[in-house]
């Protein structure tokens, strides 16, 4: 059963007409909450091949956004900043060049987006393979790498071809031929792109731009706005607890909550211990369509009881340096069940970069962090690899459980292997203060 609150703990009258009733900090959440957004009006921010669109549209060196090919150079030379491939341009290189005259195509022979850049002394051809809420298939990089290669064969035209692989978090792509970037560098670079394009922009184009800033921003966490959301809406819950507590405990059954109740026990704490066959983890919190944890093995060596670590982010989930959840993203009535491990912004950055690299030592294709990781403007560096199934039903709580049991069953070698590594073993080496 699910925790009841006692009669004794049930919120007065008052108490409920404290928060609803005239209530300055609740109204600016709510229109926060309501603002217009068009792309999200239409359903657009989880679509992949909008995302495709909406960054075609950018990167097109001729439409009418009055970027040029400012945003095209800075989105290619980020993706290949700090990479050396033999025979190919690097990040000065594009900068350098002149992208004007790019050729941008939309699902051109399947590719997401695809970029030509005919000019004397070029002839650069780069396949963007968006990934903004699934995963890459086997072979699916490689594949279009042959199949453009072909082309330009059979058309003899010598173009040298390079691959990009986008996603929303963190993802190693399987074919080495591919750089990585990730949508928190496409954030990052639209808002440069703005302060610096400010004055040759439209009011339209400018408006359209924030918009899907603000999409992106809060898919990826680099929202300023909401992140100044969640301080208020903390200290509301900090005012308003007594009222808060009830109606969530009330109010959030969803079948992701019975699902992860038939997994845990209904009646685990936080910080309380759950099995899984004969693996052993530790419960932290759970929510609507989410619920985070860690390994023990990997809580013992972490462990906050002990040893408070001194992290860039405040509040950072538990506290400690990584962390693992599984998250439903729901399209229509089916959806997709991810299984996430993130290593955090740890202060030290020598410790941070030990523990991706000791990490990184785990042999499973399950486990593979980007080549940026360890740069020390990265905060967040996600590392499983293959780690969603899809779901046909997200409304039946059953087949949530068993997809759950079935990503904790393939992740279970990777979470003993992680657990066994000395630095694990040792963490609370890590960032602890004396």
């Amino acid at each position: 059963m699910a925790l009841q609150i006692k009669k004794s703990e049930e919120p007065s009258i008052d108490d409920i007409e404290s928060l609803f009733v005239n209530n300055d900090t609740m109204a600016k959440i709510e229109a926060y909450l309501n603002r217009f957004n068009p792309i999200r009006v239409m359903k657009m921010e989880r679509m992949e091949i909008r995302h495709s669109r909406i960054l075609g549209w950018l990167l097109n060196p001729i439409e009418s956004h009055g970027l040029g090919d400012a945003f095209l150079k800075a989105f290619l030379a980020e993706a290949f900043r700090g990479v050396k491939l033999k025979d190919k341009p690097g990040a000065l290189d594009i900068m350098r060049a002149d992208l004007s005259k790019a050729d941008i195509r939309i699902e051109w022979n399947n590719i997401d987006v695809f970029v030509y850049c005919p000019q004397p002394n070029q002839n650069w051809a780069f396949i963007i393979e968006n990934k903004f809420d699934s995963s890459q298939s086997e072979n699916q990089l490689s594949k279009y790498r042959k199949k453009l290669s072909k082309h330009f064969q059979v058309n003899k035209t010598n173009a040298i071809s390079m691959g990009v692989f986008l996603t929303l978090w963190d993802e190693v792509p399987d074919d080495d031929e591919y750089v990585s970037i990730n949508y928190e560098s496409v954030f990052e670079l639209l808002q440069n792109q703005l302060l610096v394009k400010n004055d040759s922009l439209s009011q339209s184009a400018k408006n359209f731009i924030e918009q899907y800033l603000d999409v992106i921003g809060e898919a990826t966490g680099m929202n300023d706005e909401a992140e100044d959301m969640e301080k208020l809406a903390l200290e509301l819950y900090r005012e308003h607890r007594k009222v808060i507590d009830y109606i969530v405990e009330n109010g959030s059954r969803t079948d992701f909550v019975f699902a992860v109740e038939d997994l845990i026990g209904a009646d685990t704490e936080s910080y309380e211990e759950f099995s899984i066959k004969k693996n052993k983890f530790v419960f932290f919190e759970k929510w609507s369509e989410g619920f985070s944890f860690l390994p023990l093995s990997w809580y013992e060596g972490f462990g906050k009881l002990n040893y408070e670590f001194d992290l860039k982010v405040d509040e950072y989930w538990e506290d400690l340096p990584l962390i693992c959840w599984v998250q439903l993203r729901q399209h229509e009535v089916g959806g997709k069940l991810w299984m996430y491990a993130e290593v955090g912004p740890l202060k030290n950055h020598h410790d941070r970069t030990s523990l991706i690299k000791g990490i990184s030592r785990v042999k499973s294709n399950k486990i593979g962090f980007t080549s940026t990781a360890t740069e020390e403007r990265r905060k967040y560096s996600r590392f499983f690899k293959m780690n969603n199934v899809m779901i046909e039903d997200v409304n039946d709580s059953e087949i949530l459980a068993d997809a759950m049991k079935g990503l904790f069953k393939d992740f279970s070698k990777e979470f003993n292997a992680v657990g066994n590594l000395d630095i694990v073993k040792n963490g609370k080496k890590l960032g602890a203060k004396a």
